[in-house]
């Protein structure tokens, strides 16, 4: 359920309940929802609010199912889930409301992540507003297995891999070598397998884009990299121009995934939300993402494919030799 705040509209709503009854669901849950919400806030003392959490959240159990709510974008929106009992009890799914409130976290987080934040998305065009999160989440949804879930999801965090000193010297020097032999890269995040081993984003973003890569961008090129590294031992970039050899524009399927993280402003003192191009580069078991608000060339790709081609290897090998 995502609802734009309180006597707003509704912008999505999942069940597995037929059409009969779910405009009937429709109504009593966003009516509990927000009378929950309504009603816990003036139990919360001066002191709470002043250290109130990134997301303040509610979570209620009742005789027939548990419910979390989180409030999003300085509390304008609301977003929250029903469990029946029974069906957990059905199913000997033992609910634990701390590990849903941060699942809902994540799923906020994973919209965010390549779409930005509901409220600037809602003011652009309300209609595709509503049809994007159809789209995202009716695909989205289906791919948690609550009961299945690894627990790093359920804590939405990240796995870092051990390192030595001198390998992890040689990581962080990778990276200060590339930002420094191509200024246009702006953030970096290195990942050896499904193990991080050095970021320079947000750690607010890094959950999101840890599960993307790793559950899904990762997996997906697993056959496509067996196959090309049958053939050679250089890497190659998974996003983007199948063909960096050409000098055309960066449009259509040849553009590069586009993503939403913080960037800290100076000035003001705090993060705001910044639409950067992502390049994830893969050379063996090693993945390099690097992210930009600059124009993005085939040359440029080129470049830093003859750079990382031969540096990451040699990391990689290193790691692997450990």
């Amino acid at each position: 359920m995502f609802s734009g705040g309180f006597g707003n509209p509704l912008y999505f709503f999942a069940t597995n309940t037929s059409n009969v009854t779910q405009a009937e669901m429709w109504t009593e849950i966003t009516g509990f929802a927000e009378a929950v919400v309504n009603f816990t806030d003036n139990f919360v003392s001066p002191r709470d609010q002043a250290d109130k959490p990134e997301f303040p959240f509610r979570t209620v159990s009742t005789q027939k199912s548990d419910h979390v709510y989180i409030q999003v974008e300085e509390c304008e929106f609301l977003i929250g889930i029903a469990l029946s009992k029974i069906q957990n009890a059905a199913a000997e799914y033992a609910v634990f409301l701390p590990a849903i409130q941060n699942v809902l976290t994540g799923a906020y987080k994973m919209f965010r992540l390549f779409f930005g934040e509901f409220s600037c998305f809602r003011k652009k065009n309300q209609q595709k507003f509503k049809e994007r999160l159809e789209y995202f989440f009716g695909r989205y949804l289906p791919l948690l297995k609550l009961h299945r879930m690894p627990l790093l999801d359920y804590l939405n965090g990240a796995a870092f891999l051990p390192l030595n000193g001198p390998t992890y010297l040689n990581v962080v020097s990778l990276s200060s070598e590339l930002v420094e032999e191509f200024p246009i890269i702006q953030k970096v995040l290195i990942l050896y397998q499904d193990k991080v081993l050095y970021y320079s984003i947000s750690r607010r973003d890094l959950p999101s884009l840890f599960r993307y890569l790793t559950q899904s961008l990762l997996p997906m090129s697993i056959g496509d990299e067996l196959d090309y590294q049958s053939r050679s031992t250089h890497g190659r970039f998974l996003r983007g121009p199948s063909d960096i050899t050409l000098d055309t524009p960066l449009v259509g399927d040849d553009a590069l995934p586009t993503v939403h993280i913080y960037n800290y402003n100076e000035e003001e003192d705090n993060e705001e939300l910044v639409k950067y191009q992502m390049m994830v580069y893969r050379s063996l078991n090693a993945t390099v993402c690097m992210f930009t608000t600059h124009e993005v060339t085939r040359r440029l790709m080129r470049n830093i494919d003859g750079y990382l081609g031969s540096e990451l290897s040699k990391v990689a090998s290193q790691i692997g030799d450990w």
